[in-house]
């Protein structure tokens, strides 16, 4: 049973440090920039059996070619008190669609997910290898 959920959980993780990789190479390809605020923050709190993490979703208002986008990013912060409404950034977006966006500021956000996963990784593999001896 205890492998089983091992092997669920490197899966998922997987999946999640697959996604974070795509977003980062997609970012690359994001030429335009603008400066955008911070107008709202959302506090999701997401629960796993032992922990319990916290992503902030901030609602960035910025304009592009005379029309002003509201769109939402997910923050991975640790600490709520380095987010601010009204909080000026620089954004860079997706000259095709300006609905695709990220602050400049978080542009390692997906970098820091996908070595996070990594360490789980390495961390179910190491669980699994105790296990084996057990």
């Amino acid at each position: 049973m205890g492998k089983v959920l091992l092997a669920i959980m490197v899966v998922v993780c997987c999946a999640d440090l697959i996604r974070a990789i795509v977003k980062h190479y997609n970012f690359k390809k994001y030429k335009g920039d603008t400066i955008g605020a911070i107008i709202s923050i959302r506090k999701h709190c997401k629960r796993d059996r032992f922990l319990k993490n916290y992503v902030y979703y901030a609602a960035y208002r910025y304009i592009v070619d005379g029309i002003t986008y509201e769109e939402e990013f997910p923050l991975y912060e640790n600490n709520e008190k380095l987010l601010h409404l009204y909080q000026r950034t620089k954004i860079q977006y997706d000259e095709n669609n300006p609905r695709n966006f990220f602050p400049i500021d978080k542009k390692n956000a997906w970098r820091t997910i996908a070595l996070n996963d990594l360490l789980y990784l390495f961390s179910m593999f190491l669980i699994l290898e105790f296990m084996k001896y057990r």
